[in-house]
């Protein structure tokens, strides 16, 4: 297990609410656990479909602080992917935002299947109803919860 990036400071969960509040105004059409970044031409109104962490690494609050940005692909402008400044992947780039340790974040930002415990059974939910439910429930374990909008 890697350690969480600052070990002086506690989780960031004023952030995570924030992300939360985030990707609860995505359409459930452009949310895919399984893709970081995809179909997109660096447009992010035209099509992009991204996971939970592709979209924070795009938002431009959290790339502010992340130093990304979404990149169009220069032998397929159709697609685009996310640069780090840091070269940074989406783990490495989540830890550092919500400082929480690598099993925190795969727990949250993983591939729909990843087996975490949060999320007993998906088969109903969207993926976007997947990441939120991982948020709240990890939220609940760690005597937090999602504040009233």
């Amino acid at each position: 297990m890697f350690d969480r990036p600052n070990l002086s400071k506690p989780i960031n969960f004023e952030r995570l609410r924030e992300a939360y509040a985030i990707i609860d105004g995505i359409p459930q059409e452009a949310f895919d656990l399984d893709a970081v970044v995809t179909k997109s031409d660096g447009n992010l109104k035209c099509g992009t479909i991204a996971c939970a962490a592709g979209w924070l690494m795009i938002h431009p609050k959290f790339a502010r602080i992340l130093k990304t940005k979404l990149s169009v692909d220069q032998d397929d402008p159709t697609d685009s992917y996310v640069d780090s400044d840091l070269n940074e992947d989406y783990d490495q780039a989540m830890m550092r935002l919500f400082n929480m340790n690598r099993d925190e974040v795969m727990q949250l930002f993983s591939f729909r299947n990843h087996s975490d415990g949060y999320v007993p059974d998906t088969e109903e939910l969207s993926d976007k109803e997947v990441w939120k439910t991982r948020v709240r429930n990890f939220l609940v374990k760690k005597g937090r919860r999602i504040r009233a909008q």
